[in-house]
């Protein structure tokens, strides 16, 4: 199979990167309130604080993968009737966002007697319940938002209930609320947004149920549910097994320290993914298009992916100490261990857009299922064996690492992107993120024997491992990067942009 030219129906690069740029425009914002949240209330709050919020995250974590049925990445996708599809949708959702809180606020004494929680965390389980009542009422708009690539709106809308939620959290800390004031910024900032999508899109849903639009958007939707169920539980399994072995400290550590990998690698994927899967969705009867656009991602993704997640891992101490404090040091040896889960787990996420594109979510079912299976017995056991809580999150690494293997035959047998081809897209940003290695680690004992304060010694790390990429990047694919620079602001794609991004695009290599 050939990578076609991905002609004229195909959304432009230059549309594409714009769009790219509101949603992440919107993420740095957004993330940067979350993260500046957090870390204020890192002063505030002592670790055993954090802990009770942590575990009670997890458990809404764990619910909130039910919270659509994968009902919006349906409507993204399907095109038949859209106004009976968006209303169906939406009545949907919202029966399926009354029934979670009705369950949850019902076995919340329950679950807290299981995690042996304190006192109120029945209380706050019930209030966090609301999420999903608000989640329900907005997740229809935003996925229409998206489906017409109005980024714009959605970003905005992303920007004040960050700031929302962001002021409420920290004024009720300053009043000394405690933990109430987690609790209630992260009900209140669910309510803002679902406010904001209704004015962004003033769109009125009409009490209309079809049947026929419910079972095509469920169909579609249960791969999405099933991917979302096995992720979320293999993405969490190590806290549970460290809340379980351990207690809540050290889940209050690793919370604090899965914070940084959230805003700096794991929203890169979410981010491209909010504007790629429809932007793919448009290119589903090409294939080959599909596959082009998935290769191209996959190359850029790693330039961003791979520096930053070596460049946490070896700057982890200094990391933790100036973004909350040296209290918070026991969090490090999580940040090292969480960088590299997060790398390993995005470096191929465009392909599953790819597969969602081309109407294959079942592809994302069986990665899914195979991690979920693996990822419990093999974290136990490095738990019961090194007997650390640390041990979890490596344990989780190691079975990300056969999941890519399996998620890299899947993408040949299905996208047909041959292993020879993502190997070269994402070789150069590796290698060049291992040359900052030996840098930034004889950076980190020159500046270290100097006694300067932790900010100094951080920045200057981080000047010397991005010095080290980018010139060792340059080297091996400067000239690649500069011709897609030129191409873009030309606003046409080389004639042969395909053949480079694809080398000789034969059926042996594809």
């Amino acid at each position: 199979m050939t990578v076609a030219n991905p002609g004229k129906e195909n959304p432009s690069a230059a549309r594409t990167l714009i769009s790219v740029g509101w949603v992440y425009l919107t993420f740095v914002i957004e993330k940067l309130a979350t993260f500046g949240t957090i870390a204020v209330l890192a002063r505030i709050l002592v670790p055993e604080q954090f802990g009770v919020i942590a575990t009670a995250l997890l458990i809404i974590g764990f619910v909130s993968t039910f919270r659509d049925f994968g009902i919006p990445e349906a409507l993204v996708y399907l095109d038949e009737d859209p106004r009976a599809t968006a209303e169906t949708a939406f009545w949907l959702n919202l029966i399926i966002g009354f029934a979670l809180t009705a369950i949850l606020v019902a076995t919340a004494p329950f679950i807290s007697w299981i995690v042996k929680g304190p006192q109120e965390f029945t209380d706050i389980l019930r209030v966090m319940s609301l999420f999903f009542v608000f989640n329900a009422l907005g997740s229809v708009h935003r996925a229409l938002l998206r489906k017409r690539l109005m980024f714009l709106r959605r970003s905005t809308v992303d920007v004040v209930a960050a700031f929302a939620k962001a002021a409420i959290t920290i004024i009720l800390a300053y009043l000394g609320y405690g933990v109430w004031s987690l609790v209630i910024g992260f009900v209140a900032g669910s309510a803002v947004r679902s406010i904001g999508l209704w004015i962004a899109l003033p769109w009125l849903p009409r009490l209309n149920l079809v049947r026929k639009q419910g079972a095509a958007l469920l169909r579609y939707g249960k791969h999405i549910l099933f991917v979302g169920v096995m992720g979320n539980f293999t993405d969490r399994i190590d806290q549970v097994v460290v809340l379980l072995f351990f207690g809540k400290l050290p889940l209050a550590y690793y919370y604090i320290a899965a914070r940084i990998p959230e805003i700096l690698i794991v929203q890169i994927g979410r981010v491209l993914t909010n504007v790629l899967f429809p932007t793919y969705a448009l290119m589903k009867s090409s294939k080959e298009a599909v596959a082009f656009y998935v290769v191209e991602t996959t190359r850029y993704m790693s330039y961003a992916l791979f520096p930053i997640a070596i460049g946490i891992s070896l700057t982890a101490n200094e990391l933790i100490a100036v973004a909350f404090g040296t209290k918070w040091a026991p969090a490090a040896p999580f940040l090292t261990a969480l960088s590299l889960c997060t790398l390993f787990d995005g470096i191929l996420w465009a392909t599953g857009d790819g597969f969602k594109a081309i109407g294959r979510p079942d592809v994302l079912t069986r990665m899914a299922t195979i991690q979920s299976i693996l990822a419990p017995p093999v974290i136990v056991t490095g738990v019961a064996l090194f007997e650390d809580p640390i041990a979890a999150p490596y344990s989780l690494l190691a079975t990300i690492l056969i999941v890519v293997i399996f998620q890299a035959i899947a993408t040949k047998q299905v996208l047909g992107i041959a292993y020879s081809t993502l190997l070269k897209v994402i070789s150069p940003a590796a290698l060049s993120s291992l040359a900052m290695v030996p840098s930034v680690m004889i950076a980190n004992r020159w500046l270290t024997d100097l006694d300067l304060p932790n900010p100094a010694i951080l920045a200057l790390e981080v000047i010397v491992g991005a010095l080290t990429y980018l010139s060792i990047l340059s080297l091996i694919d400067g000239r690649k990067i500069l011709r897609d620079i030129a191409s873009l602001v030309r606003g046409k794609r080389e004639s042969q942009s395909s053949a480079t991004l694809l080398p000789k695009v034969t059926p042996e290599i594809l």
